[in-house]
């Protein structure tokens, strides 16, 4: 009676490791939609930090009916890079002027792709906060 009891427990749980790895091959992590905010190495503006902030200063065009006579604006885009690089569900915060946020997603919507962020080398979805001072004096 023993034996057949070890037999019987070995093989259940042999049949448990087994599933286990079925599912692991059915879900890989490449699948996964998870919006990271952690991971092992962010995602990045094409040629880095420098280069976004020309970006900005050259793409940011505001309305022309923007009182910018001691105007000083601080704001925080938030928004999704995708696996792909490309940006997705943006927000602006902290921005009381319509005018402004529009003029900030437009900013974003026409940004190139991004390098994306990186969990175990492979590219996921990554949650980015990019705060924007604009002062003009």
């Amino acid at each position: 009676m023993k034996n057949s009891f070890f037999f019987v427990l070995l093989f259940i749980t042999f049949s448990a490791f087994t599933q286990k790895d079925a599912v692991t091959k059915v879900n890989p992590l490449y699948s996964d939609t998870t919006i990271y905010s952690i991971v092992d190495q962010d995602a990045t503006f094409p040629d880095g930090h420098p280069a976004m902030i020309k970006y900005i200063q050259s793409n940011l065009i505001f309305p022309e009916d923007l009182d910018i006579n001691d105007f000083c604006d601080r704001t925080c885009l938030r928004f999704i890079v995708e696996k792909d690089g490309s940006l997705t569900h943006f927000e602006v915060l902290r921005c009381n002027n319509a005018k402004l946020v529009q003029m900030y997603k437009n900013l974003l919507a026409n940004m190139p792709k991004w390098n994306p962020a990186l969990v175990n080398g492979i590219p996921v979805r990554q949650r980015y906060s990019l705060p924007i001072i604009t002062c003009f004096w």
